[in-house]
């Protein structure tokens, strides 16, 4: 696995409770599993269903189809703030076929909550 540290850049919101597909079962509550649904045009757009409890440092699992060495731009929906959709722009250096992991520094989560996301591509 490649241990990647990512910036996060808001759109002035900050990022949680995305729409789209969730698969983990009961006991996983901290951990979201991704849809990866773009299309070769919108080469990021990912929809995530958060159901994770609050003090969570959330791991997500993410199904990736993107081709090799894409810049991945993330496109997730926000519905937390009132200004709606979060840009995340990830640097993505991993070799091909690498199953990397991505660290995502989210700043903007509650109080003392300024949750990491881990996104295992």
């Amino acid at each position: 696995m490649v241990k990647i540290a990512l910036s996060l850049v808001l759109a002035g919101t900050s990022i949680s409770a995305p729409t789209g597909t969730d698969k983990r079962s009961d006991a996983d509550a901290a951990t979201l599993y991704v849809a990866d649904k773009r299309s070769d045009a919108d080469a990021a757009t990912l929809y995530v269903s958060d159901k994770r409890s609050d003090a969570d440092a959330a791991t997500l699992y993410v199904a990736d189809k993107r081709s090799d060495a894409d810049a991945a731009t993330l496109y997730v929906t926000d519905k937390r703030s009132d200004v709606d959709a979060a840009t995340l722009y990830v640097t993505d250096k991993r070799s091909d076929a690498d199953a990397a992991t991505l660290y995502v520094a989210d700043k903007k989560r509650s109080d003392a909550d300024a949750a990491t996301l881990y996104v295992t591509d």
